[in-house]
């Protein structure tokens, strides 16, 4: 278990006499608790392959390895419920989706449940949510799906169309802050009423990646010696804190656009 402070508010500034005495303040901080999650791969190869492939066999598994438990970590960072399936972590959208009442929480106009019925309002709106404090650093995070069937959609229904834009899309920006595509948010292009369609905030603030230990690749050639194949496994030790989700009447730094 890692502690690290958080600050909750800060030193406050008052205006004074010259023969006044000046009222003490002091900034506040609590703690975010990471607790090391282990996340784990065993895959198994056979021993001909070894001495006969082209390639290298064990450089190929590390990259698989090394793209699954990154998936895994998108996985739980964004959709986590707490639930064993996640490694007990708590994402961003699975916070939200169970905190419809928080204020980041910004739900379209009734009936506007589909991206291709999200409107620049919804969108807009949810951006007014979010605290100033988080806009130097902030994005849009959102799905492919989403980016292409609401807010490329929105841009070229805009006006001022051109034959550049009609053949090579837009930037991958709306509003003037990037937007970062992952598959992990949304995909559906159905009924997404009480989801979160996308995110709009600094992740980078509102979110804490702790890693306890880096990938682990071991090799054992004795666990499969009848079969003749060598065993690979993989360990991570690893957490992720959404702890800027704010409450029922302060948006945390990160905010979210929910299908209504």
């Amino acid at each position: 278990v890692m502690t690290i402070p958080r600050r909750t508010a800060g030193v406050t500034g008052y205006w004074v006499n010259e023969t006044d005495s000046i009222t003490a303040s002091d900034a506040t901080f609590n703690q975010v608790n990471l607790t090391a999650r282990k996340l784990a791969s065993l895959t198994r190869v056979s021993n001909d392959l070894l001495e006969d492939s082209a390639v290298n066999i064990g450089d190929f598994l590390a990259g698989e390895i090394a793209f699954a438990f990154a998936s895994e970590e998108d996985d739980a960072g964004f959709n986590g419920t707490g639930a064993s399936t996640y490694g007990g972590i708590s994402g961003v959208t699975g916070i939200f989706d169970a905190n419809e009442a928080y204020n980041g929480v910004y739900t379209a106009a009734s009936g506007n449940d589909t991206f291709a019925e999200v409107t620049v309002a919804d969108l807009t709106g949810a951006m007014g949510r979010l605290p100033e404090y988080a806009y130097a650093n902030a994005k849009w995070f959102v799905s492919q799906t989403g980016f292409g069937s609401m807010m490329e959609r929105l841009a070229h229904t805009a006006g001022g169309e051109t034959s550049q834009t009609i053949t090579q899309g837009i930037a991958r920006s709306y509003f003037g802050y990037p937007v970062v595509i992952s598959q992990k948010l949304q995909t559906s292009t159905g009924d997404l009423s009480e989801k979160t369609m996308a995110l709009f905030g600094s992740l980078n603030q509102a979110c804490t990646f702790g890693r306890r230990r880096d990938i682990t690749l071991v090799a054992d050639a004795s666990r499969y010696l009848e079969n003749d194949q060598t065993a690979f496994r993989a360990t991570e030790r690893i957490d992720i804190v959404f702890h800027e989700a704010g409450d029922s009447s302060t948006s945390g730094a990160i905010v979210g656009l929910m299908g209504d």
